[in-house]
């Protein structure tokens, strides 16, 4: 009667465990160009040294932390701005692979003339630039950015704003929240002016 009793156990247990473990299915293996790349980007980015359970961001971003560096011009980079230059660089070459030998005014040939015209260097901001200098002096940030540590002015502060705009002590932007992808959060960053480098602030 004992024997019988756990026969039907575990009769039972094989049943529940089939159910709660399906078999594995290796058809279910994404084997696309597309997937091998993805894969091996995270695999790259990974850090196998660590123990996950001691300290799960290190091994699971530690490589990619150690190993990518900044692109000039900005000030981080992460899977998202790669992907998005990426994606960048590859309209630039289907642009720049067709160029429209003239005829109909097509939305593709349009298109290319804006692309171009982007390219082209824009004195405006050079003015810019130089205007927002000016009023930086005036208002007592002569050395701007490199403004030595004092005492806050509020008054020099607001009346930059007012002339220039928030842009011109900082940019101000709504980008997808690093640390939670399916919001947006709003980011504090640098001055939203493509020419204000080393040679243009000096």
């Amino acid at each position: 009667m004992q024997a019988n009793k756990l026969w039907w156990l575990f009769a039972a247990l094989q049943v529940g465990w089939s159910i709660v473990v399906p078999p594995s299915d290796h058809n279910n293996v994404c084997t696309t160009p597309e997937c091998k790349e993805t894969a091996k980007r995270i695999l790259s980015g990974m850090n196998s040294d660590i123990n996950p359970c001691d300290d799960f961001y290190e091994f699971a971003c530690g490589n990619y932390i150690s190993e990518t560096a900044i692109p000039p011009q900005r000030t981080a980079v992460n899977r998202f701005v790669e992907t998005m230059m990426k994606l960048e660089g590859e309209m630039k070459h289907v642009i720049n692979s067709n160029p429209p030998s003239g005829g109909t005014q097509t939305p593709r040939t349009k298109m290319y003339y804006i692309f171009k015209s982007c390219e082209k260097p824009d004195t405006t901001e050079a003015i810019e630039v130089k205007n927002l200098k000016a009023v930086l002096k005036d208002s007592g940030f002569a050395s701007w950015p490199k403004v030595a540590l004092a005492a806050s002015q509020p008054k020099k502060q607001y009346y930059v704003i007012n002339e220039q705009g928030w842009n011109g002590l900082f940019g101000i932007s709504v980008e997808v929240n690093y640390f939670n992808p399916g919001t947006h959060a709003i980011f504090m960053d640098v001055p939203h002016l493509r020419t204000l480098d080393g040679a243009s602030i000096s």
